[in-house]
């Protein structure tokens, strides 16, 4: 994974970066990817075992969070962000 690769947003709290988020085409590939380079999952929601649903964080030993995305729901996110209700599928289905 690559900032050429994925979109990116930063997300501050009280004037410091609290995570990088990428938004990517494979939640699974990605997670395979980070996990490769010494970050462990932080959180995530899972949906029957199929893997990553919707997002994930994962961190490394210096404290850096990392936020993957499904690119599908970045317009939504975005919206999110901004104040408005969420609307993805996956978040329906994990009510």
């Amino acid at each position: 994974m690559s900032a050429s690769e994925s979109s990116q947003v930063a997300s501050s709290v009280l004037g410091e970066v609290f995570h990088v988020a990428y938004a990517v085409d494979d939640l699974d590939a990605a997670a395979r990817s980070l996990e490769e380079q010494g970050f462990t999952l932080d959180l995530a929601p899972y949906h029957d075992g199929e893997g990553i649903f919707g997002f994930a964080y994962f961190r490394n030993a210096g404290g850096l969070r990392i936020e993957i995305q499904n690119i599908n729901d970045k317009p939504a996110m975005d919206a999110w962000l901004r104040g408005e209700p969420l609307q993805v599928d996956w978040f329906a289905e994990l009510q």
